[in-house]
Parts: C-alpha cells; sequence; structure tokens
C-alpha cells in the first residue's frame, strides 16, 4: 500500500491533532501544512522536521501535490 499524501489548513487545537495523528501513521506523509497566522504554522512546521509551510491555501494548493486535504478551520470559517 502506497502512502497518503496529506496537507492540512488550519494550525489550531484540532491541526495539531490531525498533524500529529498523521504523523505516527505509517501510512500517511504530510507534505505541507497552512494557517494564515505565520507564527502558529511555522511553530508547527519546526515540531515535524521542517514540515513545507503556506499561509495562502490557495497558493498551497497550486504548488503541492496531495491525495488529500485536511480542512481543520474554525466552523466559523
Amino acid at each position: 500500500m502506497s502512502k497518503k499524501r496529506f496537507a492540512i489548513v488550519g494550525c489550531g487545537s484540532i491541526g495539531k491533532r490531525h498533524i500529529a495523528v498523521l504523523d505516527a501513521e505509517p501510512n500517511a506523509e504530510i507534505v505541507a501544512i497552512c494557517d494564515i497566522d505565520e507564527n502558529a504554522v511555522r511553530v508547527q512546521s519546526e515540531l515535524y522536521d521542517n514540515l513545507p509551510y503556506y499561509t495562502d491555501y490557495e497558493k498551497m494548493l497550486k504548488e503541492i501535490d496531495a491525495d488529500i486535504i485536511n480542512v481543520v478551520t474554525p466552523h466559523s470559517l
């Protein structure tokens, strides 16, 4: 089984959990993370071996190759 490539939009409470769970999953590869809060996304990037990160999801989607996009932003968004 080949690894599924994930990108995650949102690095708040739930986003951090998605990143941690996917990082521990041997059949998953996180290819990028994104959040409008550059400090929050940079911190997560550094915690996980300098994952590529973005502050603009449209730019991220144009530049990465992912099988699955996890959108874990607040419900109001």
